[in-house]
């Protein structure tokens, strides 16, 4: 499943996206190749490293079919980003 919203008033867009389809870097690509580019700010690129780390540890415990798998940290990010 791949979703996105555009705050037109904010100009930001969030997509939510299913981890075994495909990846932020995929989609940072998509993006680059049709002109948006995210901003160049210490604050977006900790937030890019996030996601990263993120999708990385649930890919771990995707493939080690872990209990926890339920619980995704990806949910929380628009909670984390908007404090």
């Amino acid at each position: 499943m791949l979703s996105a919203k555009l705050d037109e008033e904010n100009g930001e867009l969030f997509v939510v996206y299913d981890l075994l389809e495909t990846d932020y870097a995929h989609i940072e690509e998509v993006l680059e190749k049709i002109g948006v580019e995210p901003d160049d700010t210490l604050w977006q690129h900790l937030k890019e490293s996030f996601i990263r780390f993120a999708e990385e540890n649930e890919k771990a415990a995707l493939s080690a079919h872990a209990d926890f798998v339920s619980y995704s940290p990806m949910e929380d990010m628009d909670e984390i980003f908007d404090e």
